[in-house]
């Protein structure tokens, strides 16, 4: 296969697609999302997957993500698609599914072509992998990811739709619980010759009564520097220091 569409790099964040058989309309069904969901969170949890946006539609995946702690995106998909495989097939033998007569030979048939031994083909061979190389890249397939529903006429808003990261965007909850909601960004540039450089402000608004512990992540393009960090909380401002990769891992432990 070629490595034009697949994750060949190990720390970098990649827009991926993962899509069934035939672009068959496998979830549909609450319980073949839940699948999904369950799967994702089980690789955040222990197979260091970073995920950035995703959206479940009912033939395929989309997110944008990254692997992290040593592991390798490549290998993490992999286990992701052939752990689902199982239970999707499991699910449909197993549950109410009226669709079951015909599904089944059709993710058996989709086997023939294997040289390998296999009873069932959910996903199709491999996905697509497109890597995230600038800050205009991941505006532009972050809202591609979120204005999925919205293209297929599902839902009107992005937010509105569960199983999509436009949710946590917007501080709504979904399958991955409670968000800290995006307020307002500002963005201040100057550009001298070659050289850009961009001061971001975001601002953030915990509208709970609860104390939120929260998880920041700024995906930055080829080639950008972080100059510095600061956070501003309840009128206190701290700041951050740029370490080299390796020196702020060690620390961290």
């Amino acid at each position: 296969m070629s490595t034009k569409y697949k994750a060949t790099t190990t720390e970098d964040a990649y827009f991926i697609t993962i899509t069934t058989v035939g672009w068959v309309d496998v979830f549909t069904r609450l319980n073949q999302k839940y699948i999904i969901t369950d799967s994702l969170k089980h690789c955040q949890q222990n197979k260091g997957l970073e995920i950035y946006a995703y959206c479940i539609m009912s033939s395929h995946i989309h997110l944008f993500c990254k692997a992290t702690n040593g592991f390798i995106l490549s290998d993490v998909i992999r286990d992701f698609k052939k752990f689902t495989s199982k239970k999707i097939i499991q699910t449909i033998i197993d549950e109410p599914e009226s669709r079951r007569e015909w599904l089944l030979p059709y993710f058996q048939k989709a086997c023939e072509h294997l040289k390998r031994e296999q009873q069932y083909k959910v996903w199709q061979d491999g996905y697509h992998a497109e890597h995230i190389y600038s800050n205009s890249f991941i505006k532009q397939k972050i809202e591609y990811i979120h204005n999925n529903p919205v293209k297929d006429k599902i839902v009107t808003l992005p937010e509105d739709y569960y199983f999509s990261s436009a949710r946590n965007y917007a501080g709504l909850e979904n399958e991955y619980g409670q968000s800290v909601a995006l307020k307002s960004v500002h963005l201040d540039g100057r550009i001298e010759g070659l050289l850009l450089t961009m001061k971001v402000r975001q601002s953030y608004l915990n509208d709970s009564e609860d104390t939120i512990e929260a998880s920041y992540t700024f995906p930055a393009g080829w080639g950008a520097n972080l100059l510095s960090f600061s956070v501003e909380l309840n009128g206190k401002r701290m700041q951050a220091v740029a370490l080299e990769k390796k020196k702020a891992e060690k620390k961290a432990l």
